[in-house]
């Protein structure tokens, strides 16, 4: 009884420590050559938040295509991700020599409210790609791209390599509940073995 005991805490404990089941990486290597006001890949669809045209970008600082406004000033980017998910990442790419920006990424929950932000400030004389990457209980979309430029031409930088965590979300007081569920569960069988 002992064994199954250890056996139920082990699986248990493994359930409430694990991180994301998996993740998904989008690369833009599949975006159309002609702009596009949207882009669908797996569970996210992509758009610019103010409505206007997207291209595949195919000079990035890593080789590879990325995804960017077509106009400038540049649309920030927004990725809605069909039935959330609880972790978010990108990567997003400047050339040294043009301006200075702030690089952000925000995530949202589903009535919209900000679950949480992060960025960082790219000199003028930076090349290459910064990632930016945050955690959060059921994103349903994300907001990337740059702010402040220099020369004011929007969010000019390339997103690539948009990644998630494809795991459920469980709001907090859910979580709490079936965590004490699970205790009390695994304590009155304890007390039926002893």
């Amino acid at each position: 009884m002992r064994t199954s005991l250890a056996i139920v805490l082990t699986w248990g404990l493994m359930a409430v420590t694990a991180g994301p089941a998996m993740a998904t990486v989008i690369d833009f290597e599949s975006l159309p050559a002609d702009p596009f006001y949207f882009y669908t890949e797996g569970r996210v669809t992509f758009t610019a938040v103010d409505g206007g045209l997207l291209q595949r970008f195919g000079d990035t600082p890593n080789g590879t295509y990325s995804l960017t406004g077509l106009n400038s000033p540049y649309s920030e980017l927004r990725a809605d991700i069909e039935g959330g998910t609880s972790f978010v990442s990108v990567d997003l790419g400047d050339y040294a020599n043009i301006d200075s920006e702030r690089v952000f990424l925000e995530i949202y929950g589903a009535s919209g409210n900000l679950l949480n932000s992060t960025s960082e400030n790219v000199p003028a004389d930076r090349m290459g790609m910064t990632t930016l990457s945050l955690c959060g209980p059921c994103i349903s979309y994300a907001i990337l791209g740059a702010r402040d430029s220099s020369i004011g031409n929007g969010s000019s930088v390339p997103a690539d390599n948009f990644t998630f965590g494809d795991c459920p979300c469980i709001p907090a007081p859910g979580a709490i509940l079936l965590g004490a569920i699970g205790v009390g569960l695994l304590g009155r069988l304890r007390h039926r073995i002893l």
